[in-house]
């Protein structure tokens, strides 16, 4: 594939303060642009998309965000179609020539959120490939591949209005509530459903809500193919409520059906060592330093060697292992690339070490 095969496609809603940065960033490597301008867009998104493209069209939405996806890009001319938001960029370039595969049906690119997480998600298909769902839908891959280089970043804030932002979160909110709770009437085991409705309450502060729903996933999930974030997210919402004990449970069942997944060792380690628990907290920070064991497409964090060891350290001084210490927090130095932090792990390590240490 080339730019001469690629389309860039955009729905838009109020996107007057990002959706050129979304275009320019993406416009060396497709062949068109196509953007959807939402008609209860109140900003100046239609005139800023007609300065874009000639290839702009006006919808109303119905609560179906598959509807107006699957109709936008079967105007496309190419074979593929690259989806952004317009809050959202392309950070660094696409490479074709990761673009090998004949058989391949979509491309999967690593995304950064506001919250620091990242998502791999699918952002080229082609455009036979249908999405699905009415709200946080997906595409229909069957034969999808990761891209390694490019990276997109997910800058709502940076990308849209204050007011934008809020009536889209208000929509968001409706939608939800109506259409989850329809799903879910039809059978209360579905588990996108379940799953939704409990990152909603999650991202919304309502952690006992939260709670409820990840328990209810965790019931219905299916053995052979545990969710590491619905045990992680369990957790977290746990330790919100203060629940460190139930929260523990939740993160080994997690290290026990999923397998190694250092994300849920390093919060478990945080929690043993809230609950004083310090020699287990090692264990579980120690654990921390391995590579997962399984791919996953969510990185809830990103893994810093250096502040393990820091946590690590930590640890070891409380149990009176200063010797350990010393070792992790010399370790923590090496591993950071900042100088105020090299200084102050070398300055812990100092504070725990032999005489014999610090008179050499």
């Amino acid at each position: 594939m080339d730019k001469k095969d690629l389309t860039l496609c955009i729905i838009a809603k109020n996107e007057e303060v990002g959706l050129k940065r979304a275009v320019d960033s993406a416009s060396p490597y497709v062949r068109e642009v196509i953007i959807g301008v939402d008609n209860e867009s109140y900003d100046n998104t239609l005139d800023i998309a007609r300065s874009l493209t000639p290839n702009v069209f006006i919808f109303q939405f119905t609560n179906d965000f598959s509807y107006i996806r699957n109709s936008i890009q079967k105007c496309a001319k190419t074979s593929f179609v690259f989806w952004l938001d317009g809050h959202e960029y392309l950070d660094k370039p696409l490479d074709f020539s990761e673009f090998t595969d004949i058989d391949v049906d979509g491309y999967l690119i690593r995304t950064r959120w506001d919250g620091g997480f990242e998502l791999v998600l699918p952002k080229i298909l082609r455009k036979d490939v249908l999405y699905s769902g009415a709200i946080h839908e997906q595409p229909q891959l069957r034969r999808p591949q990761t891209l390694k280089k490019p990276f997109i970043v997910h800058d709502r804030v940076g990308g849209q209005d204050p007011e934008s932002i809020r009536i889209k979160n208000e929509q968001r909110e409706k939608m939800m509530n109506e259409l989850m709770t329809a799903e879910l009437k039809k059978n209360k085991k579905n588990l996108h459903a379940i799953f939704q409705m409990a990152i909603y309450r999650q991202g919304t502060g309502k952690f006992k809500e939260a709670c409820h729903w990840y328990e209810q996933y965790l019931k219905y999930q299916p053995k052979n193919t545990p969710n590491f974030l619905a045990y992680l997210n369990f957790a977290l919402c746990l330790i919100q409520r203060k629940k460190l004990r139930a929260a523990e449970k939740i993160l080994r069942g997690g290290v026990e059906k999923c397998g190694r997944m250092w994300e849920l060792n390093l919060i478990l380690g945080v929690v043993l060592s809230d609950l004083g628990r310090h020699k287990e907290a090692i264990e579980a920070l120690v654990a921390t330093l391995e590579p997962n064991s399984r791919s996953q497409m969510y990185f809830p964090f990103r893994r810093k060697l250096w502040e393990i060891w820091d946590l690590i350290a930590f640890e070891f001084a409380v149990i009176g292992d200063r010797s350990s210490a010393f070792a992790a927090w010399t370790r923590a130095a090496e591993l950071s690339s900042d100088v105020e932090l090299q200084k102050r792990y070398m300055t812990m390590a100092q504070s725990v070490a032999s005489p014999e240490i610090k008179n050499a």
